[in-house]
């Protein structure tokens, strides 16, 4: 700014503090660097997570500690006959049949009051269009920075098929 005299011209004391300045300059550019570098990885992450998330073969759901529905992939869309909009305004108990709803929350309380970290089971979901189908479920439970449940994540593969079947065989 002060052109290009004052670049050639120096006097003492600003020779004596150049070395002070340069290692400022040096620092403060190396810590924007390395906050580029890590925005650049978090939206790497965040990226891959969107894709694996939106292109999962299984369903998958994020689940709020009230049991409210966070967020859900179109697999899981596909699975229940609902569209996406319509899951995040409902609740896991909207889409549950009426007699599993007590052993639906009682599993949700056991995960979320940390009873236990993870839960596996068979459940049965009420479809859009009012027939049921069944599923595979294996929920986790993510915690926040302060320890506290943050959400669940589940992950749900259509084992309809497979119960029908084995209904056959009984028969």
């Amino acid at each position: 700014k002060a052109g290009a005299m004052d670049y050639i011209l120096k006097t003492p004391e600003a020779l004596a503090k150049m070395a002070k300045v340069i290692e400022r300059a040096l620092r403060q550019w190396g810590y924007i660097v390395r906050q580029r570098l890590t925005e650049d990885a978090l939206r790497e992450s965040e990226e891959r997570f969107r894709s694996i998330f939106q292109t999962a073969a299984a369903g998958l759901v994020v689940i709020s500690p009230f049991r409210n529905i966070l967020q859900v992939n179109p697999a899981f869309c596909t699975f229940t006959g609902y569209s996406e909009e319509e899951l995040l305004s409902s609740s896991l108990l909207d889409i549950s049949l009426p007699d599993d709803g007590d052993r639906i929350s009682a599993m949700y309380d056991d995960l979320f009051s940390l009873k236990s970290r993870t839960v596996d089971c068979e459940r049965r979901y009420l479809r859009k269009d009012g027939t049921v189908v069944w599923g595979h479920v294996s929920v986790a439970c993510i915690f926040g920075g302060d320890g506290r449940p943050a959400y669940a994540i589940a992950l749900v593969q259509d084992i309809s098929r497979r119960k029908a079947l084995e209904e056959q065989l009984l028969q």
